[in-house]
């Protein structure tokens, strides 16, 4: 767990970090890779998804309200009892697909996707 309020993380190589519980608010994560990750939990309000790649990352209960989301990879992200805008949600589900490796839950259904 750490705090990183307000950071500039823009390409970052944060894959396979265990993030679980961070404070990522208003954290600018352009670009970075954060694949295979562990945020469960994590504050990431109004932070910057923007290209960011989070595929097969574990999102369960991560509060992810007004982030970016603009290009974000999100093949195989588990979203299970995450907080995401409606709008966002609406945004993802049109690229969402896959299944995490480590929980086993489909990236459509954590979401909330409509078929």
């Amino acid at each position: 767990m750490g705090s990183f309020v307000n950071t500039n993380l823009q390409y970052a190589h944060l894959d396979h970090s265990d993030l679980s519980g961070a404070t990522l608010t208003k954290a600018n994560l352009s670009h970075a890779d954060l694949s295979g990750s562990t945020l469960e939990n994590a504050m990431l309000d109004l932070a910057i998804l923007d290209y960011a790649n989070l595929s097969q990352a574990n999102l369960s209960g991560a509060i992810l309200s007004r982030a970016n989301w603009y290009e974000t990879d999100i093949t195989g992200a588990d979203f299970t009892d995450a907080i995401v805008d409606r709008a966002a949600i609406r945004y993802l589900c049109q690229t969402a697909q896959g299944e995490n490796l480590q929980t086993g839950v489909k990236t459509r259904v954590s979401l909330g996707c409509r078929s």
